[in-house]
């Protein structure tokens, strides 16, 4: 399981630092992609979304999120599938083997696995242009618990493989 639950004292402590350094990344007209267990009680949403500086927040439904605390959020549904800086991303909370757009370059993000499937899918599948998103994986790369932007998750997916 994640280290995070050794580096904690508790729960409000990870949520404390989550936030802040969400808050550190992003600015205020930016749009936060979550793909999914955005709040593992629904009626912590609305104070999260509170404290979260950031003009909207876009989530995929994860296996710990309720549907109810869509009204904190400006999206909320199983997948989602933006356009930004003119690529496709297919996000969802799972891990996919294939995607939308996969055959056109379509960035796969995902949540969930917690870091703890990435070494084995990148030798089994280097160049699969997809990524654990979560901060588990963030922390496995930057060492930081904190959030990818999009540009690096553009360049970690490029067909070469470089640290971010």
């Amino acid at each position: 399981m994640p280290i995070r639950g050794e580096m904690f004292g508790d729960i409000r402590n990870m949520e404390d630092c989550f936030i802040d350094t969400i808050n550190n990344f992003v600015l205020p007209n930016d749009r936060l992609i979550i793909a999914g267990d955005f709040c593992w009680r629904a009626g912590r949403a609305g104070y999260f979304r509170q404290r979260l500086n950031v003009k909207k927040i876009l989530v995929a439904l994860g296996n710990h999120d309720s549907p109810s605390f869509a009204k904190h959020v400006s999206q909320c549904e199983l997948m989602l599938f933006p356009k930004i800086n003119g690529k496709h991303f297919h996000i969802t909370h799972y891990p996919l083997l294939s995607w939308r757009k996969m055959n056109h370059s379509g960035i796969h993000c995902y949540g969930h696995t917690h870091s703890l499937m990435e070494d084995q899918l990148d030798t089994l599948w280097p160049y699969r242009n997809s990524i654990d998103v979560g901060v588990d994986n963030a922390h496995r790369i930057t060492g930081y618990f904190r959030p990818f932007h999009i540009d690096e998750i553009i360049r970690y997916c490029s067909n070469t493989k470089v640290d971010l």
